[in-house]
């Protein structure tokens, strides 16, 4: 088969009477598409078991199972639950219909059938079915790109307050328990308390002054375990939509701020003894002695280690580095021992 083809469409034609079982099939089949005839809806069943249909054709009034129950059957089973239904039925009443439709059919006609309509009736089915098909596939892949990315959205009704959670921003919060998210309270409740003013006010300033909002804030999870978040969304406006809203999305970071920061130690700090480096002392000694902080009293230590540059040919760069660390640990000991009573200039 070319690789860009589809396979043949195939009808499943569920009547009881034989006469109108033939004519469908025959009509389906001058179409280019393959007609599976059943005499009952169990027959019907059995197959759709065992194959794969594209569309099925199904009369409403057949003895035992009608096509009533016939179409609760195909909606509650998982295989067929989104397969296309047209039925067939000599009844002209609406009651009839939205027995039909409630059940779970997608359209209708009345015998006796005309068969090229019927044709077009069929090909419409399948042409929005792989429409909807094709849509599930795109919001199934964005939801695995969301759970890569750890982002979901929501959105804020501002005029009644009213806050509606996408499906992975959920599971993203709150994981374990259920977490019910109605009210910008109630997601204000997530928020790390030292976080939640700034939140709020972030999101009426989005809300009634139009600012889009882009923030970095701390959530309490479901489970207890607090997240770094980063914020950024925009109020919605223009006539297509009905109400004031914001629009959000919200992207876990706390991997990726922890990783900064531990990249920023490692710039800023020895391998060896963990204290800060060279650009890191002078760029603090000049804060600490610029004119700005003439007012405040500072000290400046200076170590030296005699001997250090004999004692790393002899002994080798593991036992020098040895000697530094525990200098350094020493040193550190000592200094915040001294200030550990001074709470006016710590060092």
């Amino acid at each position: 088969m070319p690789r860009n083809s589809q396979p043949t469409p195939s009808v499943l034609v569920v009547d009881d009477d034989a006469t109108t079982r033939a004519i469908v099939s025959a009509a389906v089949e001058n179409q280019g598409m393959i007609a599976i005839g059943c005499a009952s809806a169990e027959e019907a069943i059995d197959v759709m078991r065992a194959t794969h249909v594209s569309v099925a054709v199904v009369d409403l009034m057949m003895p035992r199972m009608d096509g009533f129950g016939l179409c609760h059957w195909i909606r509650r089973n998982a295989r067929t639950a989104r397969l296309p239904v047209l039925v067939l039925t000599s009844l002209d009443d609406d009651d009839a219909i939205r027995r039909a439709l409630d059940a779970g059919a997608t359209d209708f006609t009345a015998k006796p059938v005309n068969l090229l309509v019927l044709g077009h009736r069929i090909r419409f089915l399948l042409r929005n079915c792989e429409i909807g098909a094709e849509l599930a596939r795109s919001e199934e892949r964005l939801a695995h790109a969301q759970r890569i990315a750890r982002v979901g959205h929501f959105e804020w009704f501002c005029d009644r307050d009213r806050v509606s959670i996408a499906p992975g921003l959920a599971r993203l919060l709150a994981p374990a328990d259920a977490v019910t998210i109605r009210t910008s309270a109630d997601f204000f409740a997530l928020v790390h308390p030292d976080d939640r003013e700034r939140v709020a006010a972030s999101w009426k300033r989005a809300a009634v002054a139009r600012v889009p909002l882009r923030l970095t804030h701390r959530v309490v999870r479901g489970d207890g375990h607090i997240l770094e978040v980063e914020c950024q969304g925009v109020r919605l406006e223009g006539e297509e939509f009905d109400e004031s809203c914001l629009l959000a999305t919200l992207q876990d970071v706390t991997e990726r701020r922890a990783s900064q920061s531990r990249i920023a130690y490692l710039v800023g700090h020895d391998r060896v003894t963990g204290l800060p480096s060279r650009e890191v002392f002078r760029d603090r000694a000049t804060e600490l002695l610029g004119t700005e902080h003439g007012h405040r009293a500072a000290e400046l230590l200076c170590l030296h280690v005699d001997n250090f540059s004999i004692l790393n040919e002899v002994h080798g760069t593991a036992t020098a580095d040895a000697v530094l660390t525990i200098v350094s640990e020493r040193t550190e000991q000592f200094v915040r021992a001294e200030w550990a009573d001074d709470t006016t200039n710590p060092p």
